[in-house]
């Protein structure tokens, strides 16, 4: 018997497990909040979370009372995601307004934790406190 042969499998054995732990982490989605249809700023978030993110898969979330005007968002989405080819971008309307109660829902319903959530830098007419976004983070400015 090899005594080499048994650590060459129990290497392999944990190579496989880290390479399976990466992947895991990539299938999480990332979820940036995108208050108006501004491909500039959605450009922006995509360049961060490619830059500073482990993750294949983004979702842009715009949160809005009236689901019928989304047509351009929806295309400038599509137009990002064909860009950024190793990052697949979709976008999710949410019928209703950005909130605390809106951002935990969405967080058990996609699987995704709150602190892999962002939001653009608040505007002075921003209504929640900094404090309730509980671990999003703001990206851009």
């Amino acid at each position: 018997q090899n005594p080499y042969r048994h650590k060459a499998a129990t290497r392999k054995s944990l190579f496989r497990a880290i390479v399976r732990s990466l992947h895991n982490v990539k299938d999480v989605p990332f979820i940036f909040f995108a208050k108006h249809d501004d491909l500039y700023i959605i450009n922006k978030a995509v360049l961060y979370v490619q830059k500073n993110e482990q993750t294949s898969k983004l979702i842009i979330v715009h949160c809005t009372s009236d689901t019928r005007n989304t047509k351009s968002m929806s295309e400038h989405v599509k137009l990002i995601d064909v860009l950024y080819p190793k990052i697949k971008i979709s976008l999710l309307i949410v019928e209703g307004a950005f909130g605390p109660g809106l951002v935990e829902w969405l967080s058990i319903e996609l699987g995704v934790p709150i602190n892999a959530m962002f939001i653009s830098c608040p505007d002075k007419e921003f209504a929640m406190k900094i404090q309730e976004l509980r671990g999003m983070r703001i990206i851009t400015t």
